[in-house]
């Protein structure tokens, strides 16, 4: 670790050797190669004793994984480790197997030396949900403080699941996220209950949960909410939604702030697409996305007849069952007088219909694809 023979180390793997059976009175003076960026102690027995002389070593400092998996670390070991300066490069902390309970995992999550770490794994060790909380709660920290930029929280892919989101619901930090992006995170409508109950999601304008697994039941969470007052934008493209769940969102008395929703990839049908024209407390829709929802003529006839979408400015509807019956509902609708944009790519279209497509007196369409 310290050799001037080996400047260019930057991988080390000494797992199994019984390191913690030796006291470290020989390591050698001087500082730690700064090449050295990846070292794994795992299964060595070091203790609370022996990782004390590791960290005065100084052997840690330019690491930023280290692995120190089955050593037999209790909270004692843990409260040294996250008090030690050298700990300050790791972004990646590997801790499964050891003895850490509560007071252990509270005093890592309470560390001020952790200034890069992204990444703590701490799997079977001796904290119980409390504990399992804490840090969870210190994860989410780390999130908001490497991904919060300008009002955008974007934790696309993290693997949150419902607990970590949990975790997100509890900070106060989110009081400062104007957008929020939580696409493919494994999450159901228990994860998404506890963000549309939390006390710090006021100011919350956009929410991106495409990709999960919210099925109605979430969609009626997310309609029932009365913190998403501010809601503007909603994505709930590939959820499993029924259409019970565009039932429930087209009769939220708290998301009538909503001016674009996403329901593409759902299995709303045209069912569904009735019930969203039916509405009367969505009337400030602007953009409505209904890609790949099963919808037939009658759901495209329902939502020409709407008289609570008359606003819409964007509607998509590509990759439905849509003939030339239900583009003629459309194109002689009231909201073809205010349609910008109108997708209708993979429906049941012939060319007498797209004819009359590209004929229609759609006044104010800056944008027609069929």
């Amino acid at each position: 670790i310290k050799s001037p023979k080996l400047k260019q180390l930057e991988r080390l793997s000494l797992e199994m050797n019984e390191l913690g059976k030796h006291v470290l009175t020989k390591f050698p003076d001087g500082t730690a190669n700064t090449s050295l960026h990846f070292l794994n102690l795992r299964k060595n027995e070091i203790g609370r004793g022996c990782l004390d002389q590791w960290l005065q070593t100084g052997a840690f400092t330019p690491v930023k994984e280290l692995n120190l998996g089955w050593n037999g670390i209790d909270d004692a070991g843990a409260l040294r480790l996250s008090q030690s300066p050298t700990i300050s490069k790791i972004e990646r902390l590997i801790l499964d197997s050891n003895s850490i309970g509560n007071k252990g995992a509270q005093a890592l999550a309470r560390s001020n030396h952790f200034k890069k770490l992204a990444g703590l794994h701490m799997r079977d060790n001796d904290f119980d949900q409390k504990g399992e909380d804490i840090l969870l709660d210190m994860h989410v920290r780390i999130l908001i403080q490497d991904h919060l930029k300008d009002g955008v929280l974007n934790l696309n892919e993290r693997n949150l699941g419902n607990k970590g989101l949990t975790a997100l619901a509890r900070s106060a930090r989110l009081k400062d996220v104007r957008s929020l992006s939580l696409r493919d995170n494994g999450l159901d409508f228990s994860g998404i209950m506890a963000l549309a109950n939390s006390d710090h999601v006021e100011n919350l304008q956009e929410l991106n949960l495409m990709n999960n697994a919210l099925r109605s039941k979430g969609a009626v969470v997310l309609a029932e909410s009365e913190k998403l007052k501010n809601l503007k934008t909603l994505n709930l493209e590939n959820n499993g939604i029924t259409q019970i769940g565009a039932l429930a969102l087209a009769g939220s008395k708290h998301l009538n702030t909503l001016e674009r929703l996403n329901l593409s990839a759902n299995d709303i049908n045209e069912k569904g697409a009735t019930h969203l024209s039916r509405t009367k407390c969505l009337k400030g829709l602007r953009v409505l996305k209904l890609m790949d929802v099963l919808a037939t003529d009658a759901g495209a006839i329902a939502l020409a007849q709407s008289t609570g979408l008359t606003g819409l400015e964007e509607l998509y509807l590509n990759g439905n069952f849509i003939t030339g019956k239900g583009v003629g509902a459309i194109i002689a609708s009231p909201i073809a007088k205010t349609l910008k944009k109108l997708d209708l790519r993979r429906n049941k279209l012939g060319y007498e219909d797209q004819m009359a497509l590209a004929d229609s007196p759609l006044k104010k369409i800056e944008s027609l694809r069929f």
